[in-house]
């Protein structure tokens, strides 16, 4: 009798247990995605200038903007590989 109680309450446990990891997981997946589009989106318009940047770096950013084509082609890629990444997710 004592084993079948405690089949039970384990089940019981893995339910929950599972019940808690999947809006767990739900709250992951959300909060990434909203980081994602949110730096995707500042690096679209804003650029990316900031304090403690190196000079190297604004020379990198500066080739790329006069490329004209490549720095929102890296940002439009950003977001749509988080998009795909994401897709496939709706059912946990």
């Amino acid at each position: 009798m004592s084993t079948s109680i405690t089949n039970r309450t384990t089940t019981a446990q893995k339910a929950t247990a599972k019940k808690i990891a999947r809006y767990v997981l739900l709250a992951e997946r959300v909060l990434m995605g909203l980081f994602f589009v949110a730096f995707g989106l500042h690096g679209c318009f804003a650029g990316g200038a900031g304090d403690g940047t190196s000079a190297g770096t604004f020379a990198l950013g500066g080739l790329l903007m006069k490329a004209g084509f490549l720095f929102p082609l890296f940002k439009g890629a950003e977001l749509l590989l988080e998009q795909y990444l994401h897709a496939g997710t709706e059912k946990v």
